[in-house]
């Protein structure tokens, strides 16, 4: 139709994206990677507050499965401890910190998709600060 200026593309993006952001529906609704970078590109005049929540979910994203190696940085220095008795607080330090680990990553990622900060920094901060200070605990180990 000449009087719309929407491709089908842009208009299957739009509603993906909206059942996306609909508060009722954000625990419901799964969004691919694909999806959200063809809707940044395809709306590159975002408003703040949706452009900022998108990048958030984008980077933590890509941020997700590094999780996995961060963890493995803050086990490293805690499984080290020598002992029968440090052995126990070891593995209790580790589900400890863990815990506050992604307890810290959802706050941030929170306080991210709300506009507090990037996108990026709200995604990757977690990771940067927990595999920084499991590095220097290991090095401190030794």
């Amino acid at each position: 139709m000449p009087g719309f200026n929407e491709t089908p593309r842009e208009i299957r993006s739009e509603m993906k994206i909206s059942g996306y952001q609909d508060f009722r529906n954000a625990n419901k609704a799964d969004i691919s990677l694909k999806d959200i970078f063809d809707y940044l590109r395809l709306h590159p005049n975002l408003p703040r507050d949706q452009s900022n929540n998108l990048l958030a979910e984008l980077h933590s994203r890509l941020a997700a499965p590094w999780t996995c190696l961060v963890v493995v940085f803050i086990a490293i220095p805690c499984g080290a401890m020598s002992g029968r008795r440090n052995f126990f607080f070891g593995v209790a330090g580790i589900i400890a910190i863990c815990f506050i680990y992604f307890v810290v990553q959802r706050v941030i990622f929170a306080f991210g998709s709300g506009g507090g900060m990037p996108g990026w920094l709200a995604a990757w901060l977690p990771n940067f600060i927990f595999a920084a200070t499991g590095l220097f605990l290991t090095a401190r180990a030794r």
